[in-house]
């Protein structure tokens, strides 16, 4: 088995990391960062987060590393309170039609989760699209842990 994996600081607080194991390495995961500074209007304090799966190449995957999160957060600003759900929804749409059609010439696919992690409301969102899933791991002593 192989194992890969990535790992993005934002002001050395919030930490994403990506793990796969798989019999073959065949490097169509991608993964993301839009710092808050670069995310919106210069006042937002909302981080973006990105790890796409791809499935049968790395082109949907490769894709949506490069774009998905600069289109949700600027969809997400301006659509304000519950812009983030819409934006993500439609940004993966999007995303998808393209694909599917045939100027892309793959039959190519891709998972894909999304953080948006504010932390002025100390919140974290998360939207995803296939079988990608996202864990909030606590500190020692800040969750249910007894700790």
């Amino acid at each position: 088995m192989s194992r890969t994996a990535w790992a993005a600081r934002d002001e050395g607080l919030l930490a994403l990391e990506h793990a796969s194991t798989s019999r073959a390495l065949k490097h169509e995961d991608r993964m993301a960062v839009l710092p808050a500074a670069s995310a919106g209007s210069g006042d937002s304090d909302v981080s973006y987060f990105m790890v796409a799966d791809g499935h049968g190449g790395a082109s949907v995957a490769e894709a949506a590393s490069k774009r998905l999160l600069r289109e949700i957060a600027e969809d997400a600003e301006d659509e304000g309170e519950g812009g983030f759900a819409a934006a993500a929804r439609t940004a993966f749409l999007r995303l998808h039609y393209e694909a599917r059609g045939a100027a892309w010439g793959t039959s190519a696919g891709s998972t894909c989760t999304v953080l948006a992690v504010d932390a002025r409301a100390a919140t974290v969102r998360c939207a995803n699209v296939g079988d990608s899933l996202a864990f909030l791991v606590l500190p020692r002593g800040q969750g249910g842990d007894g700790g």
